[in-house]
């Protein structure tokens, strides 16, 4: 699926948190704009045996993401998909290389200092008069293998005693709240907040403010002071909530 500035990814709100990226195997193609300028992001797994293509701006921008190790079953590599990432190393395990649009730069600004690692000495020569490809200025034989899955080490979810009393208050008639979230559309907003961890998920309200944003709130209180402080608790737990923000119901 491909998106855009109308048409978001459901995990955009989580643009500064995401760090590690594993794409399960099945998936064919990576949409464009999939995870344009996400800065934090330092490490993808792709499926081996399935992805074809890697759209349009998928990793544009992802100045953070120093290696990448592309499967040999893809075939395209859209335009402008890694322009301006910060890759070092790019080892590619098919012999014969994926096709790349030359006029719309699907590596530009990685080739001069980027070490590319294909299979073989037979690869190097092919890889070198391959039209994209060729703008390396490294290209090197490499004996690889297909590496074990990434060790992805889970976040601490949050229990109701670190998020709130057990006592549940009322989202209800508070004028200050906290929002995790927000989307142009009602439904999208509702899908954030059923991506929460349980305890949040449970206990969520879409208030809909000026300009047609509805955002996600978790939190809401009289007392903007209190709200604050509830932000400051949920970013302290270094869950996909620590883009909380307090919002103002009378504004908003």
């Amino acid at each position: 699926m491909n998106y855009d500035h109308l048409n978001a990814p459901p995990w955009w709100v989580f643009i500064p948190l995401i760090q590690k990226i594993v794409i399960e195997e099945g998936v064919e193609s990576i949409g464009a704009n999939a995870f344009i300028n996400y800065t934090s992001l330092t490490s993808i797994k792709f499926p081996v045996n399935s992805l074809k293509r890697i759209g349009n701006k998928s990793f544009w921008g992802c100045t953070s993401l120093k290696e990448l190790d592309l499967p040999k079953t893809v075939e395209w590599i859209d335009d402008y998909a890694f322009t301006n990432s910060g890759l070092t190393s790019v080892i590619c395990r098919n012999e014969d290389p994926a096709n790349i649009r030359t006029t719309t730069y699907a590596l530009h600004g990685i080739n001069n200092e980027c070490t590319l690692l294909v299979p073989n000495v037979s690869s190097v020569s092919r890889y070198k008069n391959a039209a994209g490809w060729n703008q390396f200025k490294n290209i090197k034989p490499s004996s690889i293998t297909t590496p074990p899955p990434p060790k992805i080490e889970s976040p601490p979810k949050p229990t109701v005693s670190q998020v709130d009393d057990p006592t549940p208050r009322p989202l209800s008639g508070g004028r200050y709240f906290v929002s995790v979230g927000s989307a142009y559309n009602k439904t999208k907003a509702e899908d954030i907040g059923n991506k929460l961890p349980n305890d949040l998920k449970n206990n969520f309200e879409v208030i809909e403010g000026k300009g047609g944003i509805f955002r996600v709130s978790v939190y809401r209180s009289n007392d903007r002071k209190m709200a604050q402080n509830k932000c400051d608790e949920l970013k302290k737990l270094n869950v996909i909530i620590a883009t909380s923000w307090v919002c103002d119901s009378v504004t908003q």
